[in-house]
């Protein structure tokens, strides 16, 4: 076998623009625009240029972002109300609480407190469990069921099957 180079700075493009495509599509065919809620507890400076950059690639491929800082003294409870009322909000579809936590914040309930279908990072014990397996998680995204619907497969269908049966349309 032949080595080959890889270039990862054309594919990131490619995969951004498929990604940007993929959007518009659900927003134009579906009516759902793509929205991702990034939440940052504190200012470590690594974690800010982090949600910056995740923040200003979800907009750059038509997708709507929120971001959401709480102070670095902020309570645990604040912020599991902040990530319930997030997970209730239709408009997100999907979460990203930065991680670390101050130290008076267990990581552990704020990861188990984000709904597995909006878990971006796919640390929640079930999405993690699944991932490990090699098993597909059932398509969950709100995009991806109306999808579905759309097409008439089952609101269950596996993202492999979402994947095959929709060209360019990754549910996450």
């Amino acid at each position: 076998m032949t080595a080959r180079i890889i270039d990862g700075r054309a594919i990131a493009a490619e995969l951004s623009q498929s990604i940007a495509n993929a959007a518009k599509r659900a927003t134009t065919e579906h009516g759902i625009e793509p929205g991702l809620a990034v939440v940052l507890v504190g200012d470590n400076p690594a974690s800010e240029i982090y949600v910056r950059s995740k923040t200003a690639k979800t907009a750059a491929t038509n997708m709507r972002s929120s971001f959401y800082k709480l102070p670095a003294i902020a309570p645990e409870a604040e912020l599991l109300e902040l990530v319930e009322r997030l997970n209730q909000d239709p408009t997100v579809h999907g979460i990203l609480v930065q991680l670390p936590l101050p130290p008076q914040i267990d990581s552990r309930k704020v990861i188990e407190a984000i709904a597995p279908a909006k878990d971006v990072d796919g640390f929640h014990p079930l999405t993690a469990g699944l991932l490990s397996t090699g098993l597909p998680r059932a398509c969950c995204r709100p995009a991806c069921r109306a999808s579905c619907r759309a097409r008439r497969l089952p609101a269950s269908c596996s993202p492999r099957r979402c994947m095959a049966r929709s060209p360019g349309w990754r549910p996450w």
